[in-house]
């Protein structure tokens, strides 16, 4: 019989709690179009939740700041300031005879990066404008207390 609602559902049933479940297509005629896929636990279906993320982005106005970005120079969002110590001569990195420190709370929200949400099994992830990243896998429904000098780096 033809399949006549686009719709394709497959039941499977993994023999332990390691198992995988792994999708492979033949060749064939036509596009194979897979999408709003959902796994469920159990025979009762769950109302459809697309992927969903949130995203903190560091402010304009920090990022905006002399040397913001530069190796040795810190952004301390608890104690809210910014401290350069060095700085960019030519195409070197050069130690400030004095670190600035420069009081940056009118530049963030008093809530900024705080309370995060995230759903047991997600993780936070944590990136620098290098494409570096820090991940914090959030395991299952426990709270994290992390102060962000200590993900960072710096004290």
């Amino acid at each position: 019989m033809a399949n006549t609602t686009g719709i394709a559902k497959l039941a499977v049933t993994p023999k332990t709690q390691n198992d995988t479940l792994a999708m492979s297509f033949g060749q064939g005629r036509g596009d194979v179009i897979v999408r709003d896929i959902q796994i469920e636990l159990g025979d009762t279906p769950t109302a459809y939740a697309p992927f969903h993320r949130n995203e903190y982005p560091i402010p304009e106005a920090i990022r905006a700041l002399p040397g913001y970005g530069v190796e040795g120079n810190a952004v301390d969002y608890e104690a809210k300031t910014y401290t350069q110590n060095n700085a960019i001569d030519g195409t070197e990195i050069k130690a400030l005879d004095t670190p600035i420190i420069t009081d940056i709370s009118t530049l963030i929200d008093d809530d900024f990066l705080r309370n995060l949400t995230v759903e047991a099994g997600g993780s936070v992830t944590f990136k620098n404008s290098n494409g570096d990243s820090y991940r914090i896998p959030v395991p299952s429904e426990e709270e994290y207390i992390v102060k962000l000098s200590e993900v960072g780096g710096t004290t």
